[in-house]
């Protein structure tokens, strides 16, 4: 059984969880169009669930082995930082957006784009980051488990689980002809994000880093993202 401490940290993440779950049933009652950009065939409500179960394993090894803040929630002081900072991340990709424009259908569009990006929050946290960090930490903690330094291990581990959202957008960007200097600075962007997201989950634990990404989808996928699919400078493809 968890102690106190572990199951207060689960009792955070089903929240999220459970909201993803219902969001994507929702979505769902109208079509699954956009999932299948991500998903494929897969069913979407069951990969979504599944997800989230393996997902509160994953955040329970984290936890239960001290890898990360075992707090459901980060401090009350912390929320509106945590947004800010989100939301402020967005401004150079939406600078970068005006000068060489993304694909079009990057998009959601709400109201079915709030539901949904609250779904795929979920779904990219536990992808890029619990899964791989718990096994990546499981690996590091044996290669030398009599000398190895926690910290060290998990920020170790962290540069590379940061490069792997990077590496999946690099090659999702399909589009023609995008200057070198983009593609860098998407890089060198989500890699910069990704590793305050698992500052944030070692230090806060995971509402404060689903929250940061909340935030950040916020500003990008739902404001900006509503206002540049009626500007006549995006690509059609």
């Amino acid at each position: 059984m968890p102690d106190d401490r572990t199951a207060r940290q689960l009792i955070g993440y089903l929240l999220f969880a459970g909201a993803a779950t219902l969001a994507t049933f929702v979505v769902g009652l109208t079509g699954n169009a956009p999932f299948q950009r991500f998903f494929g065939t897969l069913p979407p409500l069951t990969t979504v669930a599944a997800l989230a179960v393996l997902g509160g394993g994953a955040l329970f090894w984290l936890a239960k082995n001290s890898w990360i803040a075992r707090r459901p929630f980060p401090r009350p002081r912390l929320w509106p930082q945590i947004a800010t900072v989100a939301a402020l991340l967005a401004v150079p990709t939406i600078l970068v957006d005006t000068a060489v424009p993304f694909a079009r259908d990057i998009n959601v569009a709400p109201p079915a784009g709030v539901l949904f990006y609250l779904a795929i929050a979920q779904v990219v946290e536990i992808l890029f980051h619990l899964l791989p960090l718990v096994a990546l930490l499981w690996i590091g903690s044996r290669l030398n488990p009599a000398t190895a330094a926690p910290q060290r291990i998990y920020w170790i581990m962290a540069i590379v689980v940061a490069s792997l959202e990077p590496g999946f957008q690099l090659m999702a960007d399909q589009q023609a002809d995008i200057p070198a200097w983009r593609n860098t600075y998407l890089v060198l962007h989500l890699f910069a994000f990704n590793l305050v997201q698992l500052a944030l989950l070692r230090r806060d634990g995971f509402a404060a880093t689903i929250t940061f990404r909340l935030s950040y989808y916020l500003v990008w996928h739902i404001l900006w993202g509503t206002f540049r699919l009626e500007m006549s400078f995006l690509p059609l493809a």
